[in-house]
């Protein structure tokens, strides 16, 4: 299983099993005569209107895997209301490398897996001591957004990107603009991810079976790395090993593509495994502290436990990786 660092587990287990009321469904407050979307000259990312609401974030999820594995979700709970007071923007799609270039064009950016000279997302194949072979991503030299380790297009999602790197991005947007631009806090990603039914996935509740749904690791995935590590969904295939381009599957009823699926997305939040126990209600900002932050949203290479909107990921600020990009918050 993929690492992370030891968390409370017993502690938050115990909070599974506190009865709580969960409504059925996001309550959604929608201004009248506002426009649902704009594009931003700028970066030519088009921005969708998310109305103000109130939520059931996190989940239970934990506490219905095996023992073993219940570490992996245990931050995502409990389970608890949480209200965002404001209607905000964001971006319909993850952040393009078209967008990205243009930033970089400007101002000579230099992002952090090109000052280091590495990034996660070489294919390694190691054998065990059974002689059991496996692969999974490794460490890379000259993996950045420039050659992410495939053909893309100026339309697939910037990746080999780390939060600083979203950070400047979105200061050069704000210094161009005037605009608040920033990345969008845990809770906003989470509350648009469900859209206004607040769904499992961002297409819905139930398991991917037209393709359509979004890019996840399936058999086209499975046929490109055989002895991938970790499951599959085979039952599908979407066409894509690696990124897809940005808006190439259904959007949800917000009018986001891609929430679930296709890249990790940064967030503003610092993070912290008990963020929940003891965080307000009320527009919550992420834990006060902490190295790292907050991604979300799964991608092209990983499976459906991780693909939930609930599902709570985190490293460095200065992490890059084949399968993390951002979108953008106003």
């Amino acid at each position: 299983m993929r690492s992370v660092p030891p968390l409370m587990v017993a502690g938050l287990l115990a909070l599974l099993t506190a009865p709580l009321p969960v409504p059925a469904q996001t309550d959604i407050q929608v201004g009248a005569n506002q426009p649902r979307s704009f594009i931003e000259p700028a970066s030519g990312l088009r921005f969708v209107r998310v109305p103000a609401g109130s939520f059931t974030m996190g989940s239970t999820f934990a506490q219905t895997q095996p023992a073993a594995d219940q570490q992996w979700f245990i931050d995502e709970a409990p389970p608890h209301r949480v209200t965002l007071s404001r209607e905000f923007w964001l971006a319909s799609t993850e952040t393009t490398i078209a967008a990205f270039s243009r930033f970089v064009d400007e101002t000579g950016y230099v992002t952090s897996a090109e000052r280091s000279g590495q990034s996660l997302g070489v294919y390694a194949v190691s054998t065990d001591a059974q002689g059991v072979q496996s692969g999974q991503w490794a460490v890379g030299a000259n993996l950045t957004w420039r050659s992410p380790g495939w053909t893309a297009t100026d339309q697939h999602p910037v990746v080999h990107i780390s939060w600083a790197d979203a950070q400047a991005f979105v200061q050069w947007l704000r210094d161009k603009t005037g605009r608040p631009f920033r990345l969008p806090t845990e809770a906003e990603w989470e509350y648009a991810a469900g859209g206004s039914q607040h769904t499992r996935y961002s297409w819905g509740e139930q398991q991917p079976s037209s393709a359509r749904e979004g890019n996840i690791a399936d058999l086209s995935f499975s046929n490109a790395y055989p002895l991938w590590k970790y499951p599959v969904f085979k039952t599908v295939n979407d066409h894509y090993v690696h990124t897809a381009p940005v808006g190439s599957f259904v959007a949800n009823d917000f009018g986001l593509f891609d929430m679930t699926g296709n890249v990790w997305e940064w967030c503003a939040d610092r993070y912290a495994a008990d963020t929940y126990v003891s965080g307000p209600e009320l527009d919550p900002q992420g834990a006060a502290t902490g190295s790292e932050r907050v991604h979300r949203g799964g991608g092209f290479d990983w499976e459906l436990p991780y693909l939930r909107v609930a599902k709570r990921r985190h490293g460095s600020e200065q992490q890059s990786a084949a399968n993390i990009g951002f979108r953008v918050a106003l």
